[in-house]
């Protein structure tokens, strides 16, 4: 069985661990790699876990539930101009556990919990072009492009193109 919450400043260490899998199995989808992210910093990231308006959300097994086997994050913009935007980050499953709604499931908790915050009235993320499944996911939860960055990531002499999708709180409902 796998239990979904969202993560305290004492999962800072499996969020860490996590997060380092996610940036080495799919370098395409972050824009950090492991030597420069701080969300592989444990003392950040507590401090990150401790802000409001700004959440993360994962799964993990539930004989060992400091393992973690997916997570997705949310913030809400600060600058006055854009507080009634929220964005959706880091969404990422162990390849050994996907296609099991686990990255559904964590979806639907960060836009419920980012559409809970007064005034916020669009969701934001961005998706690469290697994720063609997370797309489709972001797609059916009613989340639509709005814009391709090409040439976005480049990797070992490889070019990624990166699609931004927003989702609005009317069509969430």
């Amino acid at each position: 069985m796998v239990t979904l919450r969202q993560l305290t400043i004492d999962d800072a260490e499996s969020l860490c661990a996590l997060r380092r899998q996610a940036l080495l199995d799919s370098p395409w989808s972050f824009e950090t790699s492991p030597e420069e992210d701080y969300s592989t910093n444990p003392e950040i990231v507590r401090q990150k876990l401790s802000e409001s308006e700004s959440a993360v959300f994962a799964t993990a097994l539930n004989d060992d539930p400091a393992h973690l086997i997916a997570m997705t994050g949310v913030v809400r913009m600060q600058k006055a101009k854009s507080r009634h935007r929220a964005l959706i980050w880091g969404v990422f499953c162990d390849p050994a556990h996907r296609r099991q709604g686990y990255a559904l499931a964590l979806m639907k908790a960060a836009i419920d919990l980012a559409f809970s915050w007064p005034g916020v009235e669009t969701i934001g993320l961005g998706v690469s072009e290697n994720a063609p499944e997370a797309r489709a996911l972001y797609e059916a939860l009613g989340f639509r492009a709005w814009g391709t960055e090409p040439d976005a990531l480049r990797i070992d002499g490889r070019s990624y193109a990166e699609t931004y999708l927003a989702l609005d709180r009317e069509s969430s409902r």
